[in-house]
C-alpha cells in the first residue's frame, strides 16, 4: 500500500509506515547533509512538514517521524547563529558570564515556542530563564537530554538559541565542580601495567574466535 506525499516540492508515492528519511530515499533523493544517526540522537535531520490542507507548519526529526497521507516536507536549514567563543577553563556559573556571551537570553518572552518544537520534550523556556537568572544547575539538568538539533533556535522570535544556552550552563556547572580529569591518570595506570593481570585473566578464560568462555 502506498500513500501520496510531496518530497522537496516533488509529488510521489511511498510505502506506508516508513519515516520521512526513508521516504526521501524512496523518492530517489540522495542528500549528503542532514542525515546522521537515524536513531533520534544526533539531531541532524531537522525537517518541516505540513499535512494535507492544514496550513500549520510542523517540525521534527525526519528519522523519527512517520509519513502520512498528504504530507509535504522539506529539510529545514540549520540556524546560522554560531555559538559564542569562550574558554572552558575560564567558565564560571555566573549570570554575568552568560550575559556576556549570550545577552539575548534575557529577552525571552515566555512564548513557549521552543518547548513546542523540542523533539526531546525539554522545557527549553525554563532552561533559558533559569540560566538568565543564574540558576545554572537547574538549567544544566534540563539540558541533559538535548541532542543539539537547533529546532528551538529556528522558532525563537527574539534570536535566542536555547540549546546553546543550555550547553553553556552545562559546561559552566561541570567546570565549577573542579573534578580533576581522570583520563590522563587512567592512561598512565595502563602504561604502568596496573591492569595486565586482570587482562591476562580475562584472555585466559575467553575463546577469541567465538567469544565463549572456557570454564
Amino acid at each position: 500500500m502506498a500513500i501520496a506525499v510531496t518530497v522537496n516540492d516533488r509529488p510521489c508515492h511511498v510505502p506506508v509506515a516508513i519515516t520521512a528519511v526513508q521516504a526521501l530515499w524512496y523518492a530517489g533523493e540522495r542528500p549528503v547533509k542532514g542525515i546522521g544517526c537515524l536513531g533520534g540522537s544526533c539531531g541532524a535531520c531537522v525537517f518541516s512538514y505540513r499535512i494535507g490542507e492544514d496550513p500549520a507548519i510542523k517540525t521534527g526529526l525526519a528519522c523519527q517521524t512517520l509519513v502520512e497521507e498528504g504530507m509535504a516536507f522539506t529539510f529545514s536549514p540549520q540556524p546560522v547563529k554560531s555559538g559564542a567563543a569562550y574558554t572552558l577553563q575560564d567558565l564560571q556559573p555566573a549570570k554575568e558570564q552568560l550575559a556576556k556571551f549570550y545577552p539575548e537570553a534575557r529577552r525571552c518572552t515566555n512564548c513557549m515556542a521552543c518547548n513546542w518544537v523540542c523533539p526531546q520534550g525539554i522545557d527549553a523556556r525554563a532552561m533559558v530563564r533559569r540560566s538568565a537568572a543564574g540558576d545554572f544547575r537547574d538549567a544544566a539538568e534540563r539540558y541533559t537530554t538535548c541532542i543539539m538539533c537547533g529546532l528551538c533556535a529556528t522558532v525563537c522570535d527574539v534570536g535566542i538559541a536555547p540549546h546553546r544556552v543550555g550547553l553553556f550552563a552545562h559546561r559552566a556547572v561541570g567546570r565549577s565542580l573542579d573534578i580533576p580529569p581522570s583520563l590522563a591518570a587512567r592512561i598512565e595506570e595502563i602504561r604502568a601495567g596496573r591492569f595486565e593481570a586482570d587482562w591476562a585473566s580475562i584472555m585466559a578464560g575467553a575463546d577469541l574466535d567465538t567469544g565463549a568462555h572456557t570454564a
